[in-house]
């Protein structure tokens, strides 16, 4: 995915992204997700809707001060993508680096991506020298797709079983009256 944004995004020259060493795993959104625990520790949820009110609430709830509160932003059918179809044609080669040797994904601690490259740039420390990696195997020329298919077709359906559940929710007033139609 960062291969194809860096090389279809007309204002990005290099995306980096550095991995978390194990341990030292703090950030941002692991006080958004506890803002967001608290927030919802008491208050019972039924729809989309209601996560929602709770995400953007939450900074003001945990803090009981007026902080601004989340941008919540709800993602659309539409906005899903179908990444493994992307990934499919670029990346035909994940085994070896370009000099033959086997590529260790799961130690990896950066991984580079340069505009006009087909190659991803890794490395095993922060500090050290980047290896290449060919993810299309050689093959010179890759076309990138102009926008992303979409991930699916139509909506995708519930099983038979977790219609049965809800349903029993609903008949036993589990779920109020004014969620039944959602």
């Amino acid at each position: 995915m960062l291969l194809y944004i860096v090389n279809t995004h007309p204002n990005l020259k290099s995306i980096e992204h550095k991995f978390l060493w194990s341990g030292h795993t703090q950030m941002e959104a692991d006080s958004m997700h506890s803002a967001i625990e608290s927030a919802e520790a008491n208050v019972p949820v039924y729809s989309v809707q209601g996560w929602m009110m709770i995400m953007r609430m939450a900074r003001s709830a945990r803090n009981n001060e007026k902080c601004k509160p989340y941008h919540v932003r709800e993602l659309k059918f539409g906005d899903m993508v179908d990444l493994k179809k992307l990934s499919a044609m670029l990346m035909t080669n994940r085994l070896n680096d370009k000099e033959g040797e086997k590529v260790s994904w799961l130690r990896i601690e950066r991984l580079k991506f340069i505009k006009g490259s087909n190659t991803i740039l890794f490395s095993y420390n922060y500090f050290g020298n980047y290896s290449e990696q060919n993810p299309s195997g050689g093959r010179n020329g890759i076309s990138y797709p102009d926008s992303l298919g979409r991930l699916n077709k139509g909506y995708l359906p519930i099983s038979r079983a977790k219609k049965k559940d809800l349903l029993k929710l609903c008949k036993t007033g589990a779920i109020p009256a004014e969620y039944h139609n959602w």
